[in-house]
């Protein structure tokens, strides 16, 4: 797995590239203790494909996954609609900023 640092102007996120490497970005995202919850949120085309490669990945984490909101793929979805119900998932899961 590589890992390429993003630093920008009001702090700095890893993005990780690599071929299967879910299970290993989990265990590395999740050695993070700053994150109290972890909450999924996919299209459904790749929730389909990879939704429960990812449960099971994570379960394997031994942490609870807070919640889950998948949307229905493609351009009719990119909408505020699409945010606000997203939103409400999160307020539903009471995710904080550290989520």
């Amino acid at each position: 797995m590589k890992t390429i640092a993003v630093h920008h102007s009001t702090g700095a996120y890893s993005i990780y590239v690599g071929e299967n490497i879910l299970g290993e970005a989990l265990t590395t995202v999740l050695a993070d203790a700053s994150y109290d919850r972890v909450f999924l949120v996919s299209d459904s085309n790749v929730y389909a494909l990879w939704g429960g490669h990812f449960r099971a990945e994570f379960a394997k984490t031994g942490r609870i996954l807070a919640g889950e909101h998948v949307f229905e793929a493609g351009e009719r979805s990119k909408t505020l609609a699409t945010v606000s119900d997203m939103y409400a998932a999160f307020q539903r899961a009471s995710l904080t900023r550290k989520s």
